[in-house]
């Protein structure tokens, strides 16, 4: 989708092109460029550093065969540390002073005595190896973010999200004919149609939508692997804006490589005065993604306990306005399930089969803070809105107003 070059409608539609990413930890990728020019490796952990000498980079493209770089010497990155490593053949972008200012991050530029970090037509497959030879990061295929504000949202849109959702997002539940008068049968996908999601996601003038599509660098090919509907309010409380993610979706085959967590960096990033940012989801990993979008935040139950109803009660969210918050951090006492009790939950009584859930759950479940999840419920979260750092773009890349 192209940036919308309108002046009126600036903040209206934008786009970001990036790669999908795979990261092991805070050491990451944060941009290759198609045109061969530089690579960009990001320390995110706010207090770490971390020694990667003898960690090697290979990137493999459509036009020229594969390229090893070798990380020599001591080469430490500090926290909150963005290295730029350019060719030499390259012109290095400055630094704007503003964003040293206006951002707690350090920039570190390298020129490297490679003519080219090979340039990309159609596909590339860029790599970061640890000195064993075990993979740390990769990230593979251009992919393009979009925001587009609610009006903005058109039927044509709104068709591709609901065939993502109606293949995707999950099925009905046991109990679910039973609170539909059978209107829905267990095992049955999940649906949502145009006018439908358009009612439920898109319900004031403050709604908007960020999707994900994976494209060809040299045609207009997109395919939607996923999206975020959100919507924001003034939060008073924190002096600023809260933001509600009222829809997450990600296709089956590109979950785990950091989609969800650039679809909410980027809605996190599109409302300048965001001081805090929730949603419900009975998926433990959409929780997960929203801690990776405010810089890895923990999970703090005592503010979860504190914004909750205020929150929602801000953001006047149609299918929340009735929910019932459950769980111990709300002095609630539900149901135990398995001699579990309930952290923090929403009763949304939505009845979506939870057999995937409670697989996600049992591989986490060391770290999982929040409890067990009920039948037709839903975990609730809310997180300060950090800032989440701007990263910054290279001649050949599209156009940016706002960054994941």
């Amino acid at each position: 989708m192209a940036t919308s070059s309108a002046s009126d409608d600036e903040e209206l539609v934008h786009t970001k092109t990036l790669f999908r990413r795979y990261s092991k930890g805070p050491v990451m990728f944060n941009g290759c460029s198609p045109s061969g020019d530089v690579v960009i490796i990001d320390n995110i952990s706010q207090r770490k550093s971390y020694n990667i000498t003898g960690w090697y980079i290979e990137r493999e493209t459509d036009t020229q065969p594969l390229l090893r770089y070798i990380l020599t010497g001591q080469f430490i990155i500090p926290p909150l540390t963005t290295i730029e490593l350019w060719s030499s053949t390259a012109t290095q972008l400055p630094v704007p002073p503003e964003t040293q200012e206006q951002q707690q991050q350090s920039f570190v530029c390298i020129r490297t005595k490679l003519p080219t970090w090979n340039i990309a037509r159609r596909w590339s497959v860029t790599r970061l190896f640890d000195h064993t030879g075990h993979i740390e990061l990769a990230f593979v295929n251009p992919t393009s973010y979009t925001y587009i504000q609610c009006s903005f949202v058109t039927d044509q849109i709104l068709e591709r999200c609901s065939i993502l959702f109606n293949n995707n997002y999950g099925i009905w539940g046991d109990d679910a004919p039973l609170h539909s008068n059978n209107a829905l049968k267990a095992d049955a996908r999940v649906k949502l149609g145009i006018k439908r999601l358009r009612e439920m996601m898109l319900f004031n003038d403050r709604c908007f939508l960020v999707i994900g599509e994976i494209r060809s660098f040299d045609n207009n090919q997109f395919e939607l692997i996923g999206y975020t509907f959100c919507t924001s309010a003034k939060y008073d409380r924190l002096n600023g804006d809260a933001i509600w993610i009222t829809q997450l979706v990600v296709g089956a085959s590109y979950r785990g490589q950091g989609v969800a967590g650039t679809l909410l960096s980027m809605a996190k990033n599109s409302i300048a005065d965001a001081v805090i940012i929730g949603l419900v989801s009975s998926y433990p990993h959409a929780v997960i993604a929203l801690s990776n979008a405010c810089n890895c935040v923990p999970i703090d139950l005592k503010f979860i306990a504190d914004h909750a109803e205020d929150v929602i009660r801000a953001c006047n969210v149609p299918y929340l306005s009735q929910a019932q918050l459950v769980g111990s951090i709300f002095n609630s006492q539900p149901l135990l399930t398995n001699n579990q009790q309930p952290v923090s939950l929403a009763k949304t009584d939505f009845f979506v089969d939870h057999k995937e859930v409670l697989a996600a759950l049992e591989h986490i479940r060391d770290r999982w803070i929040l409890g067990p999840l009920l039948d037709g419920h839903e975990f609730f979260v809310v997180f300060p809105a950090t800032c989440v750092r701007h990263s910054r773009t290279w001649p050949s890349e599209s156009s940016c107003n706002s960054s994941p």
